[in-house]
């Protein structure tokens, strides 16, 4: 049915999110690990991390950000962005979407965060998801995100053509 495959494409998606902050949080683990090996210091292997995470991609586009618990912003693609507090950023409904990306990032498990934002380019807002992870020896919170509104277009996909096999097989 459509709410199946819906929730199977959601969980996918949230899986393979969660998936790429872990692996650049183990990448962070091993920019941590060189410090306390005595291959650098806090401070050096705090840059080299910034700037290990600013370059990582996956996928179509796919980058990371990472905030202070503060909301200070450390990486985010290199913009000015970047030294700037967003704690109190809001997305076109008002909602402080950064705010919460640190909230659930601190949980045991981090967590996943709803909101709106206009792809580059455009000015009407979109719907987003990020999944966002604290790696508690910089004191960062580390995320990434993307657009959703895709699913609603492969769901009604997908339906059409299960509604065509069926009338096909008739």
């Amino acid at each position: 049915s459509e709410s199946v495959l819906r929730t199977s494409i959601e969980d996918d998606y949230d899986e393979n999110i969660k998936n790429q902050v872990d692996n650049a949080i183990s990448m962070l683990d091993a920019v941590y690990a060189g410090y306390e090996n005595g291959d650098y210091s806090y401070e050096e292997a705090e840059t080299r991390g910034a700037d290990l995470l600013r370059e990582l991609r996956y996928g179509d586009g796919g980058y990371f950000w990472a905030d202070t618990y503060d909301g200070d912003n450390i990486v985010l693609l290199g913009s000015e962005t970047e030294g700037t507090n967003r704690m109190e950023t809001k997305d076109a409904d008002g909602y402080q979407m950064v705010k919460e990306i640190i909230r659930v990032g601190q949980e045991p498990d981090g967590g996943y965060t709803d909101y709106v934002f206009p792809k580059e380019g455009e000015t009407e807002s979109s719907p987003k998801r990020s999944y966002s992870r604290a790696f508690e020896p910089f004191g960062w919170v580390v995320g990434t995100g993307n657009y959703i509104d895709y699913i609603d277009e492969t769901v009604a996909k997908e339906t059409q053509a299960m509604k065509e096999n069926v009338k096909s097989a008739l």
